[in-house]
């Protein structure tokens, strides 16, 4: 499965992650349920991000989960707006 995203907010300054984009990025996730060496179930996602105005070629990354027997998920907000004044705050920090 494939999850592409684009309309970003413009933060050339760096993401909670502290990687710099603009509002020309686009990031495709690409979800894929693996085995473990073990043959546990593991959910594979392979992140690409290209902004031709930050980067020459694309960001990379891959992170994987291993399903817990009787896990429990917690719930998640993503406020943008919480995120973009936490985003301040951080920039504000890093010019003292």
């Amino acid at each position: 499965m494939s999850v592409e995203t684009t309309s970003f907010a413009d933060h050339p300054w760096g993401t909670a992650r502290g990687i710099p984009s603009g509002a020309r990025k686009r990031v495709v996730e690409r979800y894929r349920l693996t085995s473990g060496a073990k043959g546990e179930r593991v959910l594979t996602i392979d992140f690409e991000m290209t902004d031709p105005a930050f980067y020459t070629k694309p960001v990379t990354a891959q992170k994987k989960w291993m399903a817990v027997p009787n896990g429990h998920l917690l719930p998640y907000d993503c406020a943008e707006e919480g995120w973009r004044q936490h985003l301040e705050q951080l920039e504000h920090a890093a010019a003292k």
